[in-house]
């Protein structure tokens, strides 16, 4: 996979988890970033459509979300639940 589109598909990914935490539809998001429809954002949540670095800023201060939170691949964003329990035998 090229940078580029790992690149595309982080900020995908950080859309939708920004958005979802902050309790917002797809169609409260498109209106908040001037687009017409919600289908622009499913667009972008399912790394269909590239974001242009204006809108990237945008959807940073909509989602009151700093820059790096959408570009650091290392930052963790989401609880990760693990365990490392043996099955029960009996």
């Amino acid at each position: 996979m090229d940078k580029e589109r790992e690149i595309e598909l982080l900020i995908a990914r950080r859309v939708r988890i920004a958005r979802q935490s902050k309790g917002l539809s797809q169609k409260q998001l498109a209106a908040a970033m001037g687009f017409k429809t919600e289908r622009t954002i499913s667009l972008i949540e399912n790394a269909n459509r590239p974001v242009k670095e204006e809108e990237l800023l945008k959807l940073a201060i909509s989602l009151s979300k700093p820059l790096e939170f959408f570009l650091d691949k290392y930052l963790v964003v989401e609880d990760q639940v693990f365990c490392f329990c043996q099955p029960a035998y009996r």
